[in-house]
């Protein structure tokens, strides 16, 4: 929905993070939740967030997760 543009990002910016991170969390926990395709989605997702929303905003959505949700979206963002 996010890719087709059928969601507005800036909007929504805070729960696409607080989504991301949890999924990032489990993936650093070694779950098996996401494919490879679906986590260089994810990371297409976060690079659109952090170009084209207000930085305050995306700053604030990323200091409201967790440890294990901000580590995890970083080993995303690592390995995209």
């Amino acid at each position: 929905m996010v890719e087709k543009g059928d969601i507005d990002i800036s909007q929504n910016a805070e729960l696409l993070v607080k989504i991301i991170g949890g999924i990032a969390a489990a993936l650093a926990d070694e779950a098996e939740v996401a494919s490879e395709e679906t986590c260089s989605r994810l990371v297409s997702i976060l690079n659109q967030l952090q170009q084209t929303c207000n930085q305050n905003v995306v700053q604030h959505a990323f200091s409201q997760l967790t440890e294990e949700a901000q580590n995890g979206i970083n080993m995303l963002l690592c390995q995209g």
